[in-house]
C-alpha cells in the first residue's frame, strides 16, 4: 500500500512539473496577444432596449506580466509567497462576477474579489470575498489541473472546477428584488449554490516567441441559478482562440 502511494505521488509530481515550466508555459516576463471569444448567453432577453446576443462574439486581449513572485493580468493579480512543484500559496484579487444590465433592473456589476489560494500537487483551493461590498458575497473554488505535454512544443491543460457561491452572490447576480418584479418575472431570492466548470486549453509554440492558444470551457449551473427568472438555461459554453507573443 505504501509503495502504491509513493508511485502515485511521484506520478502526480511529474505531471505538476509540466506546468508552469513546460515549453508552452514556462516562466516569462511579458506576454501580449489577441484573439476572438465566443460565449453562450444564459440570460433571458426580456427587453427590446438591451438586446443580448446569444452567443456573444467579441475580440479578446491577452496580457500577462509575470515576475518570480508576482503575476498581473487585466482582470486579476496575485502575489506568490511560496512556489514549488509540490505546492504554492498566494494572495490575489479578481475582477469578476455575472454582470447583468437591463433597463428595468438595477445594474449588477462585476466587482473586485480578494482572497487566498493554495495549491497542492494538481489541486487548488481558492477563497474569495467581495472587497467592494457590492454583493457582500464569498466564493470558494476547488480546482484540479492536469497538464499533458505533447512533444516539446504543445501542452494540453485539463481543468475541472467546482465553485461554491453563498446566498449573497446568488441574490445579487441572479435574484429579482420586489421593486423589479413584473408580469412574467416574479421576485426571486436564491440560496447558496454551486457550479461545475470543465476546461481544456491547447497551447502550441511555433517559434521562440510566438504561440497559439485555444480554450474550450463548459459550465453547468446549479438549481438556484437555473430557477432565476432572469436565466433561460443552466449551461454555458465559452470558446477562445488567439495568438500570443512572448517577450
Amino acid at each position: 500500500m505504501i509503495l502504491k502511494i509513493l508511485i502515485l505521488f511521484f506520478f502526480l509530481t511529474s505531471l505538476c512539473s509540466a506546468s508552469p515550466f513546460s515549453i508552452a508555459e514556462k516562466s516569462y516576463n511579458l506576454k501580449l496577444g489577441a484573439g476572438l471569444r465566443v460565449k453562450s448567453n444564459i440570460r433571458k432577453n426580456d427587453t427590446s432596449l438591451f438586446k443580448q446576443n446569444d452567443p456573444s462574439i467579441a475580440p479578446f486581449p491577452f496580457i500577462r506580466f509575470k515576475l518570480s513572485h508576482f503575476e498581473l493580468e487585466p482582470d486579476r493579480a496575485k502575489i506568490i509567497f511560496s512556489r514549488s512543484l509540490l505546492w504554492d500559496m498566494d494572495i490575489r484579487v479578481h475582477y469578476r462576477g455575472h454582470e447583468y444590465n437591463t433597463f428595468d433592473m438595477a445594474h449588477r456589476h462585476k466587482t473586485m474579489f480578494g482572497g487566498v489560494a493554495l495549491r497542492f500537487l494538481l489541486f487548488k483551493f481558492k477563497l474569495l470575498k467581495d472587497l467592494q461590498n457590492k454583493s457582500d458575497a464569498e466564493i470558494m473554488i476547488v480546482s484540479m489541473i492536469i497538464p499533458a505535454p505533447i512533444g516539446k512544443d504543445t501542452t494540453i491543460l485539463l481543468q475541472a472546477d467546482i465553485e461554491y457561491w453563498d446566498s449573497d452572490y446568488i441574490n445579487y447576480y441572479f435574484g429579482v428584488r420586489d421593486s423589479e418584479a413584473k408580469a412574467g418575472r416574479e421576485a426571486y431570492n436564491g440560496k447558496k449554490d454551486k457550479s461545475y466548470r470543465f476546461q481544456s486549453t491547447f497551447i502550441t509554440r511555433f517559434s521562440s516567441n510566438w504561440m497559439t492558444r485555444i480554450n474550450l470551457a463548459y459550465r453547468k449551473y446549479g438549481d438556484q441559478v437555473a430557477n432565476s427568472p432572469t436565466v433561460k438555461r443552466a449551461n454555458e459554453i465559452d470558446f477562445l482562440t488567439g495568438i500570443v507573443y512572448e517577450f
